[in-house]
């Protein structure tokens, strides 16, 4: 994926390319619901409101300023068992791993 990013970027005149990671939302609810989270009523929604505006904010920033932005959590929109990809919302298993390699590589290949 390095070698791939860097021949883009040579093309793209980029500098930088931004990958956000995903987030299992199912398994942070139930974690959250369980209390190992802030279970705060509302902070659940909030906080994907604020992950929706953060990633609409980074697209804006990156377009204007010629960076590369991959957002990985397209990539398990297609999947139905996350949890079979996470060990808990936000770290992936080595599959996790694996298939985030491939939506990568597979991204930067249609560039």
């Amino acid at each position: 994926n390095l070698k791939k990013i860097y021949s883009i970027s040579e093309k793209t005149q980029s500098k930088l390319v931004i990958i956000k990671p995903a987030i299992n939302w199912n398994r942070f609810r139930e974690m959250s619901e369980q209390g190992f989270y802030d279970n705060t009523p509302g902070y659940y929604e909030w906080l994907q409101k604020w992950d929706k505006e953060m990633i609409k904010f980074v697209e804006d920033f990156c377009k204007k300023n010629k960076l590369l932005f991959i957002n990985t959590q397209k990539a398990y929109n297609i999947n139905n068992d996350l949890n079979m990809y996470f060990c808990d919302p936000v770290h992936q298993k080595l599959e996790g791993h694996k298939l985030m390699a491939k939506y990568i590589d597979n991204l930067l290949e249609d560039k």
